[in-house]
C-alpha cells in the first residue's frame, strides 16, 4: 500500500502491522501516531485529528511563534 499524505505532505500514515502508523514533525522531533485495527479512511481522519492538535499545542508554546 501506499502511504497517504495530505496536500503539502507534513504527515503521512502507512500500513503498521495490524494497524496504521501516523509519522510527521512537531517540536523540533519526529512524531508517530500508531493506531490499531481501523479503516484506511478512519486512520486518516485520526491521524489529521492528532496532527492539527500538536500543532495547535506547538503553536500556543513555541517561542518561534510568540
Amino acid at each position: 500500500m501506499k502511504s497517504i499524505k495530505d496536500s503539502n505532505d507534513c504527515w503521512e500514515v502507512t500500513p503498521f502491522e495490524s494497524g496504521w502508523k501516523c509519522r510527521f514533525s512537531a517540536m523540533a522531533s519526529p512524531c508517530e501516531v500508531l493506531l490499531g485495527q481501523c479503516a484506511e479512511a478512519d486512520a486518516r481522519r485520526m491521524s489529521q485529528l492528532a496532527y492539527g492538535e500538536v500543532k495547535r499545542i506547538e503553536q500556543k508554546f513555541s517561542k518561534k511563534y510568540s
